[in-house]
């Protein structure tokens, strides 16, 4: 198994603090190798055998025995690699935002998230990839329960493309993004009791409002967060 790879110096003992203390234990040694010092200097020839590389996005060059504040070349050198290898990755920092930017058109990159909210979902992120072997970076920008907030996202996306029009107006397919449509009816699945196909059918034939269709997707979205699936059916 190809080895996910952590790059991180923790010199405050962070990962104790966020409850990783496992990465030092190595009781992922099987699918995780975890570096604490780099220069530009360094063999770098452990991506080779790199399943992704997970990059603290402040971290220093190590040299002549310490770090330094003036040379980040290592993790850029590092970085840079990856991307011409087409490895996934992750940034991650405690100067980031709690809220991780994972982007569904660029699924192997998380290009921020916080060191605390990094930790908080490497373990789940590690077991999911110790038993499948699927790199998942979802996991590690959302948690395990990463559907919630895509739904959140397709939802209040969808929403936001018929956000001018009225209630009483009649839901015309042209105002919907079908690909974020299905994604939506897809996951609610199989308790919402129609299909994206008989509801097109029913946009297309005019017998949707605007207002329904905005009332039956926050009906979905606040089922989904409270039960983890919509228990609903589709009026």
């Amino acid at each position: 198994m190809k080895k996910i790879i952590l790059l991180d110096d923790n010199q405050k003992n962070q990962r104790e603090i966020y409850g990783a203390s496992y990465v030092d234990q190595n009781d992922y040694a099987d699918c995780l190798l975890h570096i604490e010092k780099i220069s530009s200097n360094s063999d770098l020839s452990f991506l080779d055998d790199g399943a992704c590389v997970l990059i603290h996005d402040s971290l220093k060059d190590f040299i002549n025995g310490e770090y330094t504040e003036t040379s980040q070349r290592g993790k850029e050198i590092i970085e840079a690699r990856a991307q011409d290898m087409g490895l996934p990755y992750v940034l991650f920092s405690d100067g980031h935002s709690m809220m991780a930017d994972w982007r569904e058109e660029s699924p192997d990159i998380v290009y921020s998230i916080k060191k605390s909210e990094f930790y908080k979902h490497l373990k789940d992120f590690l077991d999911n990839y110790r038993s499948t072997g699927v790199i998942d970076l979802r996991i590690i920008a959302f948690g395990k329960d990463f559907i919630k907030q895509l739904m959140w996202n397709w939802c209040h996306a969808l929403i936001s493309t018929c956000w001018s029009a009225k209630d009483d107006d009649t839901l015309n397919i042209s105002m919907i993004d079908n690909k974020t449509f299905r994604k939506i009816i897809d996951n609610a699945q199989p308790k919402i009791g129609i299909s994206f196909n008989e509801l097109m059918e029913k946009i297309d034939d005019g017998e949707v409002s605007v207002g329904a269709f905005r009332a039956n997707i926050n009906s979905i979205l606040n089922s989904f967060e409270k039960y983890g699936a919509n228990i609903s059916s589709w009026k």
